[in-house]
């Protein structure tokens, strides 16, 4: 996949006729991948490359110093996502107070003299332009343009917004449908207070981005991607309170079957199922016979699928 740049500040060209879908894609869920499926195959009917144009910053970041927003993909994350769903031109647009600014029409001739569109495909709701007076019809007046319908799941709508909802509330198998892939988060791994391996249940802590939006505290059954192999797991989210209560939430996982030394490495994490609270036990014991219970549980998950 070819990643191309396009600034104000530069007057860089790509030449290449492509059928383009346009959209942030924070999470890359169904209603997304409808964009990018519909790209690829007008693509191959008029035998012209397909792309994809996002932009490096959410625009919310700009328009409404949304800072402190969490996100479900990372921007290195679309990219790998993105050449996985077979894009062949990622157009990426430095979105800042000057990209903000420009009128809808001064959009539309930005992408027209920097661009060679030959289709452009949108969602129904696609907004853009300053103070969002761009849409579907504004788009239509400079590029041919295909409409992609509302994408639903149980009468409403598939958004990131809806995704980030379910996630919050503990909710990774209806997240999970709708994006139409695990929820995952990628962590190095670093050293805790190795609390559970004095009690048989070592193990990895996270470091996650904390732009990322992790779900809810609790604890989940999941698996984990280290060196590409999956492994089934038990991963915790939340302020350990029976050991050491702490006010920043942490992310530490159970790998079961797995004894390896992997410090410092970057491992991938898949949600699968909300089991539990996390909560404070009266000892040890109890803890630890609850551990046991949970474990039952992550040992009965199906093997992963993609």
């Amino acid at each position: 996949m070819e990643i191309f740049h396009l600034d104000l500040n530069n007057k860089d060209c790509l030449n290449v006729e492509v059928a383009a879908c346009i959209g942030y894609f924070d999470g890359l869920h169904l209603g997304h991948q409808a964009l990018i499926s519909k790209a690829k195959e007008v693509a191959k009917e008029k035998t012209i490359a397909s792309a994809l144009i996002t932009f490096d910053l959410d625009p919310w970041i700009i328009i409404k110093k949304m800072c402190q927003y969490k996100y479900l993909t990372t921007y290195q994350k679309r990219i790998e996502m993105i050449e996985k769903f077979g894009i062949e031109h990622l157009i990426v647009l430095h979105f800042d107070e000057a990209m903000a600014k420009l009128t809808y029409q001064e959009f539309n001739l930005l992408l027209k003299e920097r661009l060679h569109i030959d289709t452009m495909i949108c969602g129904f709701d696609f907004h853009y332009g300053y103070q969002g007076k761009g849409d579907v019809l504004t788009l239509s007046s400079s590029f041919p343009t295909i409409m992609i319908e509302e994408i639903k799941d149980t009468g409403e709508k598939i958004s990131s917004t809806r995704i980030s909802r379910c996630l919050k509330q503990g909710d990774v198998k209806q997240a999970n449908r709708l994006l139409n892939y695990y929820y995952h988060v990628d962590g190095l791994v670093v050293k805790g207070k190795q609390k559970g391996r004095m009690i048989g249940f070592p193990t990895c802590n996270l470091a996650v981005d904390h732009k990322l939006l992790l779900p809810k505290p609790g604890v989940y059954l999941g698996y984990v991607k280290h060196d590409n192999t999956m492994y089934k797991a038990m991963i915790n989210i939340g302020h350990n309170p029976t050991f050491n209560l702490s006010l920043t939430p942490s992310v530490e996982v159970y790998i079961l079957d797995f004894s390896q030394y992997i410090y410092d490495q970057i491992i991938t994490v898949y949600f699968n199922e909300y089991l539990r609270d996390e909560y404070k036990f009266e000892s040890i014991e109890a803890l630890i016979e609850q551990l046991n219970q949970d474990k039952v549980q992550a040992f009965k998950q199906s093997v992963y699928h993609e």
